[in-house]
């Protein structure tokens, strides 16, 4: 117990500190660096409880977890979908997915330990998500990325959870936490963090505009009841936006690259395919499909 708090002193001190030194700058090597910002994490309940899952996940993949978290410009969990097919066969497709957390550079240590343990919820929880399926939908995408395993909300929730288990600061970050962490019942919790996620502020005419120029016959009010014109509490560090305008950026690069690959691979399947009555009907309802799914995208 006596360690415990006198490292929560020590990390007070230091991230109240005016030392412009960086949390990748301690130690000569990335390695390093990323295992003193996990000793740190170790230290809070929450952070060990989804570092075990971090480890388990990466060795299921045959991975450390030094494989995982990397060091880069921006904190973000970056998944990559990998689709394969025969050419021989293109109807034939098998996806795989893989993920790497990185954790910004420039950040010091108190936020980068936040970065961490909030892309850590996205790594060990969020579900893959595959734009080639038919059902792959924006207010889908919208509501899975922020509401959804994983996602923002969750991700958020265990962030604060380890800032005020940590630190022992009266600053706006420990301030919201306490604000979507009041209540013990944590579905109460996820929703208040749900919340703050759709607060759009000047942004609320500008994403129902933008959600129904993609699909344009959404219950608006149905799919996003927590939809808010309050001042706009988080934007994407990718996008620098608010996380629903964000998400239909995402949406629409995603499905953009997504409908042109499709239709490479139903123009080489209609080439190569043979005079076997079941697979045309399969190529001819692939192609129904991608008409339905891509006509906005492929110009």
């Amino acid at each position: 117990m006596l360690k415990g708090l006198l490292l929560i002193l020590s990390l007070t001190s230091f991230a109240t500190s005016k030392s412009d030194k960086l949390w990748s700058d301690f130690h000569q090597s990335d390695e390093q660096n990323i295992r003193r910002l996990i000793s740190i994490i170790e230290d809070s309940k929450e952070g060990r409880r989804v570092l075990d899952l971090a480890y388990k996940k990466s060795a299921n993949y045959g991975k450390t977890i030094f494989d995982v978290i990397k060091i880069g410009d921006g904190s973000v969990t970056d998944t990559t979908l990998l689709r394969r097919f025969n050419p021989d066969n293109p109807l034939d497709v098998a996806y795989d997915s893989r993920a790497v957390v990185y954790i910004n550079k420039h950040l010091k240590t108190y936020h980068a330990v936040l970065d961490l343990s909030h892309e850590l919820i996205h790594y060990v929880y969020r579900k893959d998500f595959n734009p080639y399926v038919r059902n792959f939908s924006l207010s889908g995408f919208i509501k899975n990325t922020i509401e959804g395993q994983g996602g923002e909300a969750e991700a958020y929730l265990s962030e604060c959870k380890v800032n005020l288990e940590l630190f022992q600061l009266k600053n706006l970050e420990q301030a919201r936490c306490k604000e979507v962490l009041k209540s013990n019942d944590k579905n109460q919790q996820k929703i208040a963090a749900v919340k703050k996620f759709y607060q759009l502020g000047d942004y609320f005419k500008r994403f129902k505009d933008s959600v129904l120029k993609v699909d344009p016959y959404v219950d608006l009010k149905n799919e996003f009841p927590h939809l808010s014109r309050n001042q706009v509490s988080f934007h994407s560090s990718a996008y620098s936006k608010p996380y629903p305008i964000a998400s239909i950026e995402e949406y629409v690069t995603i499905s953009q690259a997504a409908c042109q690959n499709e239709s490479r691979r139903l123009e080489l399947a209609s080439r190569s395919i043979a005079s076997a009555t079941k697979q045309k009907k399969l190529l001819f309802s692939l192609k129904n499909d991608f008409e339905t799914k891509c006509n906005s995208f492929i110009q």
